[in-house]
């Protein structure tokens, strides 16, 4: 076996940071997925189906919908800090994907309403940013989607939200696919 010299300078235990304040760089959120019981509900009709990832690497496995069984998904945040917070959809995109998804965001300023496109994003499935809203602790927030009135399929994977700093928060700077 051959130990390096640094070995003790990397990982969690480690000193080595290449610069990185680590303290600054915590982040609050998290990801909650269609499997989340807690987290997640649904009414109507979805149907479970996965798609392979790049080179056959990992499975996606999601939930479909659409306009045919008017259809909602519910995710429901669990803010423990007050504070503005990018939210994102986690989502494979395709050809077969709704262009017009009705995408409604309860925030602590009211009600966002947000049309997205599922025919674009990550390839990859990565989280793709919708929008930075502020969010309250003491209140209960949601983002839903919905497959009414959609011209595809809409996806339903995982919603991720991160506390970034406050100055943040009414930013239309939304990436939107």
């Amino acid at each position: 076996m051959i130990t390096p010299p640094f070995v003790k300078e990397v990982g969690p235990e480690g000193t080595a940071t290449h610069g990185i304040d680590l303290e600054t760089n915590k982040l609050t959120g998290s990801i909650i997925s269609y499997t989340d019981k807690e987290h997640f509900s649904r009414n109507g009709s979805w149907k479970e189906e996965s798609a392979t990832g790049i080179v056959s690497l990992f499975e996606f496995e999601f939930l479909t919908g659409s306009a045919a069984s008017p259809s909602q998904a519910k995710f429901r945040l669990p803010i423990t800090e007050d504070g503005s917070y990018q939210i994102s959809l986690l989502y494979k995109p395709g050809k077969d994907r709704a262009s017009n998804v009705p995408v409604v965001i309860d925030h602590a300023d009211g009600i966002a309403k947000v049309g997205w496109n599922m025919k674009q994003g990550s390839k990859f499935g990565f989280a793709v940013p919708v929008g930075t809203y502020r969010f309250l602790a003491s209140r209960i927030h949601t983002v839903t989607l919905d497959t009414t009135g959609t011209d595809g399929k809409v996806i339903v994977d995982s919603v991720a939200f991160v506390k970034v700093p406050d100055h943040a928060a009414g930013d239309e700077t939304r990436k939107k696919p």
